[in-house]
């Protein structure tokens, strides 16, 4: 797999620049199309939305968090990217005092991501951080962790991609598997299969308990988004690497990229009117966007029936009815209309591997095990 690659000379010049000019900023942003230009998997991000994240322009995330980021320069030539961040929300959640790291790009040259790792530690000791955790972009929420198999495919829609060397220049700085982030995924030719495991359990529980399902109304998606995090946040508030979803994460949300949902992707489950379970699929518009280039707007992808892959990040349940079969209900809802959409694939991503209830439910209704993240930690 062809990426510039390591530097004949060890004694070559490094310097790692913190960002704090506009031009830096842009070496930040366009770094990865020169790092990826041969490689056939990788898929271009939306800038103007990477800029908002990494802190460069506003973004909700940043009203309760700090940054900063920081290039390397090798005999003047741009060989990589990190950024430093403290997530006080997190923090004040769990009672940690943790950093992160995320956006990291290398060349294949220890030296270089070593300066670059170096600058973080730096960074957040002197900010009092004990424990430094990543990749994460810039928190779990958004885009996190290191891709550790499955190289040779084009990864979902916001899913991280990575050279497998990124595995050795994490570890031998002396960063330990914190947890993987698991993802499933089944073909159209085995969806049958798996909605009929769902099917039982999902009918049993509707009828049990008077559950009534419905989609999103799309008239009214900033209300339904609001619905979504309200029992993102009452469901994942115990799991491992949860942070508190802010009003202000919620509304940017709506406005970034409620577009992009299609409401036959979409299913809630309520009790005497109360959303008490909820799940969202992503078409997976990486199929588009890299057919089109670095250049294409999300909001012009509108040939999305032409997309035949769906991401599912999440089937929520709130706590008290997580043992009814409301996870596999609403799924049962949404993979039931993927294929009256014509959907090739479907991948269930994001689960951690502590998350053992969803990985069993999932590989008890067939779906295989797909590409594996990884999330590290540094003690300090």
């Amino acid at each position: 797999m062809p990426f510039i690659g390591t530097s004949a000379n060890p004694m070559s010049n490094l310097t790692i620049k913190a960002v704090d000019t506009n031009e830096l900023q842009e070496d930040f942003l366009i770094f990865p199309k020169t790092l990826y230009r041969d490689c056939p998997y990788w898929v271009p991000p939306n800038y103007s939305y990477e800029k908002q994240l990494a802190g460069f322009t506003s973004h909700p995330f940043y009203e309760r968090a700090e940054s900063q980021a920081f290039v390397a320069m090798k005999d003047g030539v741009l060989c990589g990217r990190i950024l430093a961040i403290i997530n006080h929300a997190h923090n004040d959640w769990f009672g940690e005092r943790f950093g992160f790291f995320g956006f990291f790009e290398s060349i294949n040259d220890q030296g270089v991501s070593n300066g670059l790792l170096d600058s973080v530690v730096e960074w957040l000791r002197d900010r009092q951080c004990q424990m430094v955790r990543g990749p994460v972009s810039p928190a779990v929420t958004y885009q996190g962790g290191l891709l550790v198999d499955k190289f040779d495919q084009v990864p979902t829609f916001l899913m991280p991609y990575n050279p497998r060397y990124y595995i050795d220049l994490i570890e031998e700085y002396g960063f330990q598997k914190s947890q993987n982030i698991l993802s499933y995924s089944g073909h159209v030719s085995e969806l049958d299969r798996v909605i009929a495991k769902f099917r039982s359990t999902s009918e049993m529980a509707v009828e049990r308990f008077n559950v009534t399902m419905r989609a999103f109304d799309i008239e009214k998606i900033d209300d339904e988004l609001s619905l979504f995090y309200n029992i993102y946040n009452r469901s994942l508030k115990n799991m491992w690497g949860y942070s508190p979803v802010s009003d202000a994460e919620i509304e940017y949300a709506g406005q970034s990229w409620g577009d992009m949902i299609v409401p036959e992707f979409t299913s809630v489950a309520e009790i005497d009117g109360e959303p008490v379970a909820v799940s969202i699929g992503l078409l997976d518009f990486n199929q588009l966007i890299q057919k089109e280039g670095e250049g294409v707007k999300w909001d012009a992808l509108i040939d999305v029936k032409k997309i035949k892959r769906l991401q599912i990040p999440y089937a929520l349940v709130l706590p008290k009815y997580r043992l009814w079969g409301l996870g596999p209900a609403v799924l049962y809802n949404m993979l039931d209309s993927s294929l009256e959409w014509g959907i090739e694939e479907v991948e269930f991503a994001w689960i951690a591997e502590s998350n053992q209830l969803s990985s069993k439910t999932l590989i008890k209704g067939g779906a295989k095990t797909g590409a594996i993240h990884r999330i590290y930690d540094l003690p300090m």
